[in-house]
């Protein structure tokens, strides 16, 4: 049996950007185990429906913000990660948990277009 360079490695997907979709399939490609957060379609209008062709291999997680039993699993998942990949220019505020536990993760890639200034 083969190992892959990332095995072991959680990441959790919460980032909006395409870049956050493409950079999680890569991760997932070389082994990682990847958490898709999507947000509710309820909550968002059906925001990621064109972030489809970015969730072949991964794990699929969908959360509504305003539900605290999901906002409890997020925040436990995220303690978990090993990375979260987040798009804070573009994404929709998270509640202050999940905040917290994005801000103890060891390493957090924030993908954006053009920076926070």
């Amino acid at each position: 049996m083969t190992t892959s360079l990332l095995d072991g490695v959680t990441v959790v997907e919460l980032g909006d950007r395409l870049a956050a979709g493409a950079c999680g399939s890569l991760l997932a490609q070389f082994g990682a185990t990847v958490f898709c957060v999507e947000r509710d379609a309820t909550a968002t209008g059906g925001k990621w429906a064109h972030r489809a062709q970015f969730v072949a291999g991964k794990e699929r997680l969908s959360v509504h913000p305003g539900r605290a039993g999901d906002m409890t699993l997020l925040a436990d998942l995220i303690g978990r990660a090993h990375c979260v990949l987040t798009s804070t220019d573009a994404d929709a505020p998270w509640p202050d948990p999940i905040k917290a536990a994005i801000g103890r993760v060891p390493v957090r890639c924030d993908l954006s277009a053009f920076g926070r200034s």
